[in-house]
């Protein structure tokens, strides 16, 4: 027979199955409380007789119902239950049961409240969750590691992306003429610290970035064929500052075959890199050396700087394919890489290869 599980100092009712004492098989009926003894013995100790009176009760074929009240349930481990009448009538009865602080009953309550609970949490608290992270995710994207708090540009956590400062400012930048200056970048600086950007930015076609920004600050605008003077000004309400930049004209080359590549570089602290820098450029396509004695296949030719336009150039073939790599960079040790990647000329006497920022 298997073991019946009980709880701990729980009274449970247990089922009693009487044979008659001379065949074995023959259910025995009829008999009551007055008519049995029960001995028990509570996890391997002397056995003790406990009073069925009162516990007892017929349920048919054979077949007892009895109580084991929480006094004989109160110890844990194995309880031993005889009920006998001499062998008078029936054949002795002899169980045993594990008595637990819990049983599987226990268990399936429980697994059942932590469903209802998953439930809840899926139904209910999983969406306010959501909510809430995804305000703080809000919050925490506009958080920089160090936090500054001074006059220089007002409270707050700064980055170089949009900026965290405390007035909406939308940087109009524009040429002397008037017309607005496209995929520009607009960077913004602490006035007395060059070394990192506070937010920044590019224009759109209408040449507006807006950038969240206060106090005093330092504005670089950078972009391949314009100029621009760092500016500084102090920022306390919300609005629009114009910045003014000079266009350039890019430089064109003389030879109707080939196109002038170039490019303009500054330091981080927006001057004109004007020397110190190597840049080569090589061919991406099998070619000979043309009647203009421009490239061989895998040749490599070095940019040169223009202080007209201020920037760097090389005649190259119209609408062919290239790679561009630095070779020294200004200011750093000669094996750091500032620019590599590949480029087309222009169908047209000027390529512009944008700019570069150190």
């Amino acid at each position: 027979m298997p073991i019946q599980n009980l709880k701990q100092s729980t009274s449970a009712e247990v089922p009693i199955y009487l044979y008659d004492v001379s065949d074995g098989i023959t259910p025995i009926t009829g008999v009551v409380a007055g008519g049995v003894t029960a001995y028990t013995s509570q996890n391997g100790a002397a056995e003790a007789s406990y009073t069925v009176t009162g516990k007892w009760t017929e349920i048919g074929h054979g077949v007892y119902s009895l109580t084991l009240d929480a006094t004989i349930t109160n110890t844990t481990g194995t309880l031993f239950l005889q009920i006998t009448d001499s062998r008078a009538t029936f054949l002795d009865f002899n169980a045993a049961y594990r008595v637990e602080t819990g049983t599987l009953s226990d268990l399936e309550t429980k697994i059942d409240t932590i469903d209802v609970n998953l439930d809840t949490v899926k139904d209910t608290d999983l969406p306010a969750v959501k909510t809430e992270t995804a305000a703080i995710k809000a919050r925490t994207d506009v958080i920089n590691t160090a936090t500054e708090d001074n006059t220089a540009h007002g409270s707050g956590s700064w980055e170089a992306g949009t900026g965290a400062g405390p007035y909406s400012v939308t940087f109009h930048v524009k040429d002397g003429g008037a017309v607005d200056i496209g995929d520009a970048i607009v960077s913004i600086h602490n006035a007395t610290n060059d070394d990192g950007a506070l937010a920044q930015g590019t224009t759109d076609n209408l040449g507006n970035i807006v950038l969240d920004v206060g106090g005093d600050i330092y504005i670089r605008v950078f972009k391949g064929g314009i100029s621009h003077t760092p500016e500084t000004t102090n920022i306390t309400a919300s609005g629009t500052y114009e910045v003014v930049v000079a266009q350039s004209v890019l430089p064109t080359a003389s030879n109707p075959a080939l196109s002038r590549a170039s490019l303009v570089v500054y330091t981080i602290s927006g001057a004109l890199v004007t020397s110190g820098l190597t840049l080569a450029v090589s061919t991406k396509n099998d070619l000979s050396r043309d009647s203009n004695d421009q490239f061989a296949t895998n040749d490599s030719i070095n940019m040169v700087y223009d202080s007209g336009s201020g920037r760097w150039w090389i005649d190259l073939i119209r609408d062919m394919s290239f790679s561009i790599t630095s070779e020294k960079v200004y200011g750093k040790d000669d094996n750091d890489v500032l620019i590599s990647h590949d480029f087309n000329t222009d169908n047209d006497s000027a390529t512009d290869l944008g700019v570069v920022i150190l």
